[in-house]
């Protein structure tokens, strides 16, 4: 019986032995070593049942065991860390990372264990960086890319289809940054990776997608008009008006993007809106740069809120000599007062707040309203009336009373 005890004693021993030497954490770079170019972005995934949230206060940086500065950034996806960090001005030689006061269970057994992993850095430049390289988001984002070369380089982009990006090939000037603006369509949701990739530097950046639960409240607004053609000459500038109309709720933070080949020659004031209230209507002025060259282009500007977007088609000819005329430089006269939520005043009444010149007329733009024009009383001048009339009648009395009278 007492070898019997013993030997299960030692079987749990060994047991406990084994499940805690099993890697409790797994740290996964995202390419097949862990050796980097100088500048290049690096990216790695940590894994494991932590207790405590990984955040940057926990991740420090070393060069041969001499703790350095890092420019880096932890997202969570679903169970997961991801850590991106630029190799930006870093030095060829020996690096790692620890993350320190995290808990979390190795094996049964709860461990705040520091977790440590080596990587390189070479004396190569990578050809471009990347930032951000993890992406948590339920919205529309952006990932800016910068050429590290001293010549041009093409990049190849490679996205899943439930994400939009109009170009699968950029090109970029030496030192020149990209920034690319991607859209989730809709009902898009889960983890997905975009792929970047030059001649001799590739990424796979993880994309997570979530959808907000959606709440009792509408948001809903358009562009007016929903479509826009300009004649312009080359080498100059001119200016549209376009409007904003709030047919829902009031709206926070809407953001403008631009699409298509004629989108480096707009430009939106205010190039942001941080709110629309209810029934309001947004007056937006579109500016416009036209080339040197003759040339027919076409752009799409996409306002996008938390839950609701919508699109004005914008058609650029720039004809050499051309001359605008009074109806080409007024593009609010296209559109009609009740198209963008506005009111004509009456005869007899003022509007309160600021006023646009339509098709039909000078509008009202909600919030503002038509007020009755207050009519100026008559009173005053009564009394004024009388007061002389008094005093005329007085002196007129005086001077029959006293005009006998010696001086």
């Amino acid at each position: 019986m007492g070898k019997i005890l013993s030997f299960l004693f030692i079987a749990f021993l060994f047991a406990i032995f084994f499940v805690n030497s099993i890697s409790a954490v797994e740290i996964s770079f995202f390419k097949e070593s862990k050796n980097f170019s100088q500048g290049e972005t690096i990216i790695f995934k940590v894994s494991g049942n932590f207790i405590d949230q990984i955040t940057r206060e926990n991740i420090l940086f070393f060069k041969d065991s001499v703790r350095i500065p890092f420019e880096f950034n932890v997202v969570k996806i679903s169970n997961d860390f991801y850590v991106y960090a630029s190799s930006l001005f870093k030095n060829e030689g020996n690096y790692s990372f620890e993350i320190i006061d995290v808990r979390y269970y190795k094996g049964i057994v709860v461990s705040d264990e520091k977790i440590k992993e080596n990587f390189t850095i070479n004396s190569k430049i990578a050809d471009f960086s990347i930032n951000p390289a993890a992406i948590n988001t339920n919205t529309n984002f952006f990932i800016e890319i910068t050429n590290l070369k001293d010549k041009k380089i093409d990049i190849e982009i490679k996205k899943p289809k439930e994400i939009f990006l109009e170009e699968s090939k950029i090109s970029l000037n030496s030192g020149a940054t990209r920034k690319l603006n991607f859209i989730p369509l809709e009902n898009s949701q889960g983890l997905y990776f975009i792929e970047f990739k030059s001649s001799s530097t590739n990424y796979k950046i993880p994309i997570f997608i979530k959808q907000e639960n959606k709440t009792t409240k509408e948001e809903k607004f358009e562009f007016q008009p929903k479509e826009i053609s300009i004649l312009m000459p080359t080498n100059s500038t001119s200016k549209r008006i376009i409007y904003l109309v709030n047919l829902g709720e009031k709206i926070e933070e809407i953001n403008f993007l631009f699409l298509g080949n004629a989108s480096s020659f707009l430009k939106l004031v205010p190039d942001k809106i941080t709110e629309l209230e209810e029934n309001e209507t947004k007056k937006i002025e579109l500016l416009i740069n036209s080339d040197f060259e003759e040339k027919n282009l076409s752009a799409t500007i996409l306002a996008n809120s938390n839950s609701s977007s919508s699109e004005i088609k914008v058609f650029l000819s720039f004809i050499k000599d051309f001359v605008e005329n009074e109806t080409e430089e007024n593009a609010s006269k296209i559109v009609n007062c009740k198209d963008i939520n506005g009111e004509i005043c009456k005869e007899g009444f003022k509007c309160t707040g600021e006023i646009t010149y339509v098709k039909d007329g000078p509008c009202c733009l909600s919030p503002a309203v038509c007020k009755e024009i207050e009519k100026k009383s008559n009173k005053g001048k009564v009394i004024g009336w009388v007061i002389l009339i008094v005093i005329i009648l007085m002196v007129i009395l005086f001077y029959k009373k006293y005009k006998g009278v010696r001086r």
